[in-house]
């Protein structure tokens, strides 16, 4: 089934019948008119008009009534009137009409006219005020509805991915069985130490940036940006002694091992060739952060290359490998952690699973003696990666014996068919073998921040408008980076 905004990958067109379309899907039924952008003024305006017109309409039956009194009480001294033989009904209705012509005045309909004279004037003002100029851009009043809005602002909630950063993704620093790899500042850590008022922080950013460029073990591109030369060396030496005897380097370094093959194994990225680049591929990632992690992995020395619904291709350290791939144990909001089972070149099955570190550490195994240590530093490690507005994620993985993963591929496949329920049925099943884990490590990505972002909530904060994010750890890691949590900045 293709839904509404699916993209094809690995395919140039697809033939297909198209079901379930029409105003009775559920897509349309949940669609709604975009609602009319009023003021808080129009509206009191337009409750107040509305209240005066029944006042109105009120003085001009009480009015209508009280001349239909008199009248019958003065009919025959007011001869001159001639009123001996007018219909009461008529008459009555009549002197209503009349008393609305006589109190219209009531109604202030040139206020709406003068409202939008003052509106249009404050637009002008707005599209040509120097002080609110930016890079060759002035801001521009698209509607004038809302004018008079924009000094009552007080609160201003944000999402931080797309919106305060620029969804552009970079693996930066790692930390694998218990040891932290990489080096250099995040952008938030450079501008918070600007912030602080540090004279030498501009240069030292510089001198920083350029020490990094200038690394022989440095790697930098659009989803890496990455420098330690212990992590490359050690890359190295299991790619020297994986040309020597296969597999070798699981052997001899076994963490960074499987550390490499969950980045380059669990996801759900599909390869495609690269129009701009003949003979490079080009990774389609469900979300940025796998595809900075698939596209880090292929920078040191582990590139997947392509899949196949049964399989996975590798090339790991120089030699091309390919594993079979069993089960996808997908992503969603209530596990927030991903897995897959493999079948490696060496006949082992491995369970790979990566996901927050609030899900993946109580999935650890006890009986491992690694573990404890392993977590505790690493723990330490992802503190520190969120402080520097990193984001975080641990991975871990599993050896499976054929009994184990027999018995439970068999409540698998009857979950997957199961007609009620399925989703909660296949999410039960998962977390049973979801057990039992070795940690692994964790990976750091940076998304960096859009331009002018500290300087703009700066300015909020003095001009009293608070800013909140959808998240509020996500917000304080944030903000907190930057030091602009100032007087009025967050609620």
């Amino acid at each position: 089934v293709l839904l509404r905004g699916c993209e094809l990958r690995n395919t140039a067109a697809a033939v297909g019948v198209a079901v379930f379309t029409g105003t009775d899907t559920k897509l349309m039924r949940n669609q709604r008119a975009a609602p009319l952008k009023r003021s808080s003024m129009e509206v009191l305006l337009n409750k107040c008009i509305l209240l005066l017109f029944v006042a109105e309409i009120a003085l001009a039956l009480i009015c209508a009534a009280l001349s239909g009194v008199w009248i019958h009480q003065n009919n025959d001294g007011a001869w001159y009137l001639r009123l001996e033989n007018a219909n009461v009904a008529a008459q009555f209705g009549l002197n209503i009409l009349t008393f609305m012509i006589l109190f219209n005045n009531l109604i202030p309909i040139s206020m709406y006219v003068s409202i939008e004279i003052v509106r249009l004037f404050q637009a002008y003002f707005i599209n040509s005020d120097r002080e609110m100029y930016a890079k060759d851009t002035y801001a521009a009043a698209r509607t004038s509805n809302l004018n008079e809005e924009l000094g009552q602002v007080e609160y201003i909630f944000s999402d931080k991915t797309g919106t305060l950063t620029q969804n552009v993704m970079q693996f930066r620093k790692c930390s694998i069985a218990g040891t932290s790899y990489g080096q250099g500042d995040s952008e938030i850590i450079r501008q918070a130490r600007a912030n602080k008022g540090e004279a030498d922080a501009s240069a030292s950013s510089d001198s920083a940036a350029a020490a990094e460029a200038a690394s022989a073990s440095a790697i930098a591109d659009k989803f890496i940006n990455f420098d330690d030369a212990r992590l490359v060396d050690m890359l190295e030496a299991c790619e020297s002694a994986e040309q020597d005897t296969h597999m070798a380097a699981l052997d001899e370094y076994p963490d960074l091992y499987h550390f490499m093959n969950v980045l380059c194994l669990c996801h759900t990225v599909v390869c495609e060739d690269d129009p701009e680049h003949p003979g490079q591929q080009l990774y389609q990632a469900a979300s940025p952060d796998e595809g900075a992690l698939v596209a880090a992995a292929r920078a040191l020395r582990f590139e997947f290359l392509g899949r196949t619904p049964k399989s996975l291709t590798v090339k790991a350290l120089g030699r091309t490998r390919k594993y079979e791939l069993l089960h996808t144990l997908e992503f969603n909001s209530a596990r927030k952690r991903m897995s897959v089972i493999v079948l490696a070149p060496n006949g082992k099955r491995y369970l790979y699973c990566k996901g927050a570190d609030t899900v993946i550490m109580p999935l650890l195994s006890s009986s491992n003696s690694s573990n404890s240590r392993v977590q505790q530093q690493t723990q330490q490690h992802l503190d520190e990666y969120a402080a520097d507005g990193l984001r975080t994620l641990c991975l871990a993985y599993r050896e499976l014996d054929d009994a184990t993963y027999k018995a439970w591929a068999a409540r698998h496949h009857e979950a997957s068919v199961t007609i009620g329920n399925r989703e909660e049925a296949l999410d039960r099943v998962s977390a049973e073998i979801e057990q039992e884990l070795v940690l692994l490590g964790a990976t750091a990505i940076e998304d960096r921040l859009q331009d002018a972002v500290p300087e703009t909530i700066r300015d909020l904060a003095r001009a009293g408008v608070r800013m909140a994010d959808e998240a509020p750890e996500k917000a304080s890691d944030v903000l907190a980076g930057l030091t602009i949590v100032v007087s009025g900045a967050m609620p």
